[in-house]
Protein backbone atom coordinates (compact mmCIF):
# COMPACT_ATOMS: atom_id res chain seq x y z
CA UNK A 1 0.00 0.00 0.00
CA UNK A 2 3.06 2.45 0.21
CA UNK A 3 3.63 2.60 -3.58
CA UNK A 4 -0.16 2.90 -3.73
CA UNK A 5 -0.02 6.04 -1.36
CA UNK A 6 3.03 7.50 -2.54
CA UNK A 7 1.39 7.39 -6.27
CA UNK A 8 -1.65 9.22 -5.31
CA UNK A 9 -0.13 11.46 -3.48
CA UNK A 10 1.96 12.40 -6.68
CA UNK A 11 -0.82 12.79 -8.28
CA UNK A 12 -2.70 14.89 -6.09
CA UNK A 13 0.56 17.34 -5.83
CA UNK A 14 0.57 17.30 -9.57
CA UNK A 15 -3.27 18.84 -9.93
CA UNK A 16 -3.03 21.10 -7.21
CA UNK A 17 0.55 22.74 -7.99
CA UNK A 18 -0.15 22.94 -11.10
CA UNK A 19 -1.41 26.00 -12.92
CA UNK A 20 -4.07 23.49 -15.00
CA UNK A 21 -6.17 23.18 -12.04
CA UNK A 22 -6.40 26.91 -10.71
CA UNK A 23 -6.99 27.85 -14.67
CA UNK A 24 -9.76 25.24 -15.09
CA UNK A 25 -11.40 26.53 -11.36
CA UNK A 26 -11.24 30.47 -12.98
CA UNK A 27 -13.11 28.74 -16.05
CA UNK A 28 -15.91 27.69 -14.15
CA UNK A 29 -16.48 30.35 -12.07
CA UNK A 30 -16.31 32.76 -15.17
CA UNK A 31 -18.74 30.33 -16.84
CA UNK A 32 -21.07 29.93 -13.73
CA UNK A 33 -21.27 33.71 -11.95
CA UNK A 34 -23.17 35.55 -14.87
CA UNK A 35 -25.27 32.57 -15.67
CA UNK A 36 -25.99 32.28 -11.60
CA UNK A 37 -26.38 35.61 -11.20
CA UNK A 38 -28.46 36.12 -14.50
CA UNK A 39 -30.79 33.37 -12.78
CA UNK A 40 -31.09 34.86 -9.61
CA UNK A 41 -31.97 38.17 -10.49
CA UNK A 42 -34.71 36.91 -13.00
CA UNK A 43 -36.40 35.21 -10.39
CA UNK A 44 -36.57 38.53 -7.51
CA UNK A 45 -37.68 40.18 -10.46
CA UNK A 46 -40.59 37.64 -11.25
CA UNK A 47 -41.14 37.49 -7.25
CA UNK A 48 -41.62 40.80 -7.14
CA UNK A 49 -43.89 41.38 -9.99
CA UNK A 50 -45.85 38.40 -8.50
CA UNK A 51 -46.08 39.61 -5.02
CA UNK A 52 -50.36 40.06 -3.86
CA UNK A 53 -51.19 38.83 -7.07
CA UNK A 54 -52.58 35.00 -7.94
CA UNK A 55 -50.54 33.47 -10.37
CA UNK A 56 -48.09 30.92 -10.76
CA UNK A 57 -46.42 29.91 -7.62
CA UNK A 58 -42.67 30.05 -8.23
CA UNK A 59 -39.49 28.25 -5.99
CA UNK A 60 -36.59 28.94 -5.90
CA UNK A 61 -35.07 25.97 -6.40
CA UNK A 62 -37.48 25.31 -9.71
CA UNK A 63 -36.32 28.51 -11.15
CA UNK A 64 -32.86 29.03 -10.06
CA UNK A 65 -31.20 25.54 -8.47
CA UNK A 66 -32.60 23.10 -11.43
CA UNK A 67 -30.71 25.41 -14.23
CA UNK A 68 -27.57 25.93 -12.38
CA UNK A 69 -27.05 22.16 -11.95
CA UNK A 70 -27.88 21.44 -15.36
CA UNK A 71 -25.08 24.26 -16.22
CA UNK A 72 -22.78 22.96 -13.68
CA UNK A 73 -23.17 19.06 -15.41
CA UNK A 74 -22.63 20.44 -18.61
CA UNK A 75 -19.42 22.33 -17.36
CA UNK A 76 -18.16 19.35 -15.27
CA UNK A 77 -18.89 16.73 -18.61
CA UNK A 78 -16.16 18.61 -20.62
CA UNK A 79 -13.81 19.90 -18.55
CA UNK A 80 -13.27 16.74 -16.65
CA UNK A 81 -12.17 15.45 -19.66
CA UNK A 82 -9.36 17.78 -20.15
CA UNK A 83 -8.68 17.18 -16.51
CA UNK A 84 -8.56 12.95 -16.54
CA UNK A 85 -7.23 12.80 -19.95
CA UNK A 86 -3.31 13.39 -18.55
CA UNK A 87 -3.77 10.86 -15.58
CA UNK A 88 -2.17 7.67 -17.40
CA UNK A 89 -1.45 9.05 -21.20
CA UNK A 90 1.20 10.94 -19.07
CA UNK A 91 2.54 8.45 -17.05
CA UNK A 92 3.39 6.60 -21.04
CA UNK A 93 4.98 9.94 -22.45
CA UNK A 94 7.17 10.23 -19.79
CA UNK A 95 8.10 6.57 -19.31
CA UNK A 96 6.96 6.69 -16.25
CA UNK A 97 4.46 4.07 -16.87
CA UNK A 98 7.10 1.64 -17.40
CA UNK A 99 8.38 1.82 -13.41
CA UNK A 100 4.77 1.69 -12.40
CA UNK A 101 4.65 -1.80 -14.30
CA UNK A 102 7.47 -3.07 -12.77
CA UNK A 103 7.54 -1.52 -9.33
CA UNK A 104 5.30 -3.79 -6.57
CA UNK A 105 1.91 -1.87 -7.20
CA UNK A 106 -0.85 -3.58 -8.98
CA UNK A 107 -2.97 -2.76 -11.84
CA UNK A 108 -5.97 -2.06 -9.84
CA UNK A 109 -3.97 0.41 -7.18
CA UNK A 110 -2.72 2.13 -10.40
CA UNK A 111 -6.14 2.81 -11.76
CA UNK A 112 -7.77 3.35 -7.91
CA UNK A 113 -5.10 5.99 -7.30
CA UNK A 114 -5.68 8.13 -10.61
CA UNK A 115 -9.23 7.74 -10.04
CA UNK A 116 -9.17 9.59 -6.42
CA UNK A 117 -6.63 11.83 -7.77
CA UNK A 118 -8.91 13.09 -10.37
CA UNK A 119 -12.39 12.84 -8.65
CA UNK A 120 -10.57 15.13 -5.44
CA UNK A 121 -10.10 17.96 -8.42
CA UNK A 122 -14.25 17.40 -9.20
CA UNK A 123 -15.27 17.18 -5.79
CA UNK A 124 -13.26 20.80 -5.11
CA UNK A 125 -15.17 22.10 -8.16
CA UNK A 126 -18.20 20.40 -7.04
CA UNK A 127 -17.75 22.43 -3.56
CA UNK A 128 -17.50 25.48 -5.41
CA UNK A 129 -20.05 25.32 -7.54
CA UNK A 130 -21.92 24.60 -4.18
CA UNK A 131 -21.16 28.08 -2.58
CA UNK A 132 -23.50 29.81 -5.41
CA UNK A 133 -27.11 28.00 -4.01
CA UNK A 134 -25.51 28.58 -0.43
CA UNK A 135 -24.55 32.62 -0.38
CA UNK A 136 -28.12 33.25 -1.90
CA UNK A 137 -29.69 31.27 0.88
CA UNK A 138 -30.78 34.89 2.43
CA UNK A 139 -32.42 36.10 -0.34
CA UNK A 140 -34.36 33.00 -1.43
CA UNK A 141 -36.16 30.02 0.79
CA UNK A 142 -33.96 26.92 -0.42
CA UNK A 143 -35.20 23.38 -0.92
CA UNK A 144 -32.71 21.67 1.07
CA UNK A 145 -33.69 17.67 0.39
CA UNK A 146 -34.14 18.97 -3.57
CA UNK A 147 -30.67 21.22 -3.69
CA UNK A 148 -28.88 17.69 -1.86
CA UNK A 149 -30.37 15.16 -4.25
CA UNK A 150 -28.87 17.81 -7.10
CA UNK A 151 -25.50 17.36 -5.90
CA UNK A 152 -25.76 13.67 -4.99
CA UNK A 153 -26.18 13.29 -8.75
CA UNK A 154 -23.61 15.32 -9.84
CA UNK A 155 -21.25 13.77 -7.55
CA UNK A 156 -22.50 10.39 -9.44
CA UNK A 157 -22.09 11.57 -12.39
CA UNK A 158 -19.34 13.33 -11.98
CA UNK A 159 -17.79 9.78 -10.80
CA UNK A 160 -19.02 8.19 -13.94
CA UNK A 161 -17.12 11.52 -16.28
CA UNK A 162 -13.70 10.55 -14.06
CA UNK A 163 -14.04 6.80 -14.70
CA UNK A 164 -14.75 7.00 -18.20
CA UNK A 165 -11.65 10.02 -18.69
CA UNK A 166 -8.90 6.79 -16.77
CA UNK A 167 -10.79 3.91 -18.85
CA UNK A 168 -10.24 6.32 -21.90
CA UNK A 169 -6.50 7.55 -20.60
CA UNK A 170 -5.27 4.03 -20.44
CA UNK A 171 -6.27 2.82 -23.84
CA UNK A 172 -3.82 5.45 -25.29
CA UNK A 173 -0.91 7.59 -25.28
CA UNK A 174 -1.59 10.38 -27.26
CA UNK A 175 -3.51 13.04 -24.73
CA UNK A 176 -5.53 13.94 -27.75
CA UNK A 177 -7.12 10.91 -28.08
CA UNK A 178 -7.78 10.22 -24.73
CA UNK A 179 -10.03 13.75 -24.30
CA UNK A 180 -11.82 12.65 -27.55
CA UNK A 181 -12.44 9.04 -26.81
CA UNK A 182 -13.49 10.29 -23.03
CA UNK A 183 -16.10 12.96 -24.55
CA UNK A 184 -17.66 10.65 -27.10
CA UNK A 185 -17.72 7.86 -24.43
CA UNK A 186 -19.95 10.70 -21.95
CA UNK A 187 -21.87 12.48 -24.82
CA UNK A 188 -23.07 8.28 -25.95
CA UNK A 189 -24.68 7.79 -22.57
CA UNK A 190 -26.16 11.29 -22.71
CA UNK A 191 -27.64 11.14 -25.94
CA UNK A 192 -28.41 7.15 -26.20
CA UNK A 193 -32.17 8.46 -25.82
CA UNK A 194 -31.83 8.58 -29.58
CA UNK A 195 -31.46 5.54 -30.11
CA UNK A 196 -34.86 4.64 -28.16
CA UNK A 197 -36.41 6.54 -31.08
CA UNK A 198 -34.48 5.04 -33.54
CA UNK A 199 -34.26 1.61 -32.63
CA UNK A 200 -37.15 -0.42 -34.18
CA UNK A 201 -36.59 -3.85 -32.36
CA UNK A 202 -38.44 -3.74 -28.70
CA UNK A 203 -35.34 -5.19 -26.49
CA UNK A 204 -32.79 -2.41 -28.20
CA UNK A 205 -35.23 0.55 -27.32
CA UNK A 206 -35.51 -0.66 -23.57
CA UNK A 207 -31.66 -1.03 -23.49
CA UNK A 208 -31.61 2.73 -25.23
CA UNK A 209 -33.88 4.06 -22.38
CA UNK A 210 -32.25 2.38 -19.26
CA UNK A 211 -28.62 3.23 -19.97
CA UNK A 212 -29.96 6.77 -20.74
CA UNK A 213 -28.64 9.58 -18.48
CA UNK A 214 -31.13 11.99 -19.15
CA UNK A 215 -34.16 10.98 -17.09
CA UNK A 216 -31.86 9.39 -14.01
CA UNK A 217 -30.33 13.16 -14.04
CA UNK A 218 -33.87 14.76 -14.05
CA UNK A 219 -35.11 13.07 -11.34
CA UNK A 220 -31.73 13.83 -8.86
CA UNK A 221 -32.24 17.14 -9.99
CA UNK A 222 -36.09 17.41 -9.24
CA UNK A 223 -35.49 15.68 -5.47
CA UNK A 224 -36.10 11.92 -6.21
CA UNK A 225 -33.22 9.26 -5.82
CA UNK A 226 -34.01 6.08 -6.78
CA UNK A 227 -31.81 3.53 -5.27
CA UNK A 228 -32.03 1.27 -8.81
CA UNK A 229 -30.67 4.80 -11.04
CA UNK A 230 -27.95 5.29 -7.56
CA UNK A 231 -26.53 1.11 -8.14
CA UNK A 232 -26.59 2.16 -11.76
CA UNK A 233 -24.63 4.89 -11.52
CA UNK A 234 -22.41 3.66 -9.68
CA UNK A 235 -21.76 0.35 -12.10
CA UNK A 236 -20.85 2.50 -15.08
CA UNK A 237 -17.88 3.77 -13.19
CA UNK A 238 -16.77 0.64 -11.59
CA UNK A 239 -17.07 -1.22 -15.21
CA UNK A 240 -15.29 1.91 -16.41
CA UNK A 241 -12.35 1.38 -13.57
CA UNK A 242 -12.06 -2.37 -14.66
CA UNK A 243 -12.00 -1.77 -18.24
CA UNK A 244 -8.62 0.41 -17.09
CA UNK A 245 -7.67 -2.03 -15.13
CA UNK A 246 -7.91 -4.45 -17.43
CA UNK A 247 -5.63 -2.65 -19.83
CA UNK A 248 -3.12 -1.51 -17.54
CA UNK A 249 -2.89 -5.29 -16.89
CA UNK A 250 -2.84 -6.23 -20.43
CA UNK A 251 0.11 -3.68 -21.10
CA UNK A 252 1.83 -5.54 -17.90
CA UNK A 253 2.39 -8.49 -19.94
CA UNK A 254 3.58 -7.56 -23.19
Amino acid sequence: MSAFRALLRKDLQIFFSRPLFYFVAACCAFIWSPVYIYAFGQFLSQLVSLMGQQGEFITFHTRVVMDFVSLVNFVLLLFVNGITMKLITEEKKSHTFDLLMTSPIRSWQIVLAKFIAGYSVVVVLLLISFLYPLTTAYFGKIAWGPLFSSYVGLFLFSAIYVAIGVFASSMTQSVLVAFLLSVIFNLFLWFAGIGSEAATVEWMVKVFDYINFEPIFKNFNMGVIRVSAVVYLLSVAAIALVGAERVIETSRWR
